[in-house]
């Protein structure tokens, strides 16, 4: 990449060093603005680095994008959270002309179940971030079945190794949201799938769920209808929300 034509004077400031926040860096850069970017951890990447396991995403290309900043000036500020270290007020009264928010999404999504508070009940976000916390034991069981819940059940399985792992989808197995690579990943690990469940309950040791019947429509739409009477119990020594 070209160095950046200094054409300007104005500072921005980027809040949020993950994949946005990198883009916009380099858009920014690139067209003469000298850029801040702000973030709460120590190195760059959000997401890309703290969400998805190094063996979907290897660290290095987060050093190319890490050498690429600094070649167009890009000022990194580490360990810096905004509303708490330093304020919006602070940015513009040290000259910022804008500020670009790029927080991204740090908040897991909770079921709202009985259940959710238990301490063998995690969610992926945070599962992802530090796995070496985690003492999953032998069942462990992942309600959800996209990219991020294969993620969570694939680095499970490499520090479980002789656990138990059980996607549960509470739609038909055509439904899934992960991607075909991601599947067949898991399915070579020997992880499994329970489609056609839906979770009612988390308790100490089971997963409880019924039965869910796909219902074809007139219009070529299906619908779920959720069979009360048919419960099934999924043993769960550990839990990991995914939706």
């Amino acid at each position: 990449v070209a160095p950046p034509i200094k054409y300007n004077n104005h500072k921005i400031a980027i809040i949020g060093a993950g994949p946005a926040g990198i883009s916009m860096s380099i858009i920014l850069a690139l067209k003469g603005f000298k850029v801040t970017l702000i973030d709460g951890q120590d190195k760059i990447g959000g997401v890309l680095r703290y969400g998805i396991p190094e063996f979907r995403l290897p660290r290095y290309i987060l050093g190319l994008y890490e050498t690429l900043l600094k070649k167009l000036g890009v000022k990194f500020k580490p360990n810096t959270f905004v509303g708490s270290n330093l304020n919006l007020d602070d940015m513009f009264m040290d000259g910022y002309s804008a500020v670009f928010v790029a927080v991204g999404t740090s908040k897991p999504n909770r079921l709202g179940l009985l259940g959710e508070t238990l301490g063998h009940v995690h969610y992926a976000i945070d599962y992802l971030k530090t796995p070496d916390a985690y003492d999953l034991g032998k069942n462990i069981v992942v309600i959800g079945v996209g990219n991020v819940a294969c993620d969570a059940a694939r680095m499970a399985i490499r520090h479980h190794n002789d656990a138990n792992i059980v996607l549960i989808n509470n739609r038909r197995e055509e439904d899934v949201t992960a991607s075909s690579k991601e599947i067949k990943h898991v399915l070579e690990e020997g992880i499994s799938f329970k489609h056609l469940l839906s979770t009612l309950r988390i308790d100490d040791d089971n997963v409880i769920c019924c039965k869910v019947s796909p219902i074809e429509n007139e219009d070529g739409t299906v619908t779920f209808e959720e069979e009360m009477k048919e419960i099934v119990k999924i043993p769960a020594d550990s839990v990991i929300i995914a939706i």
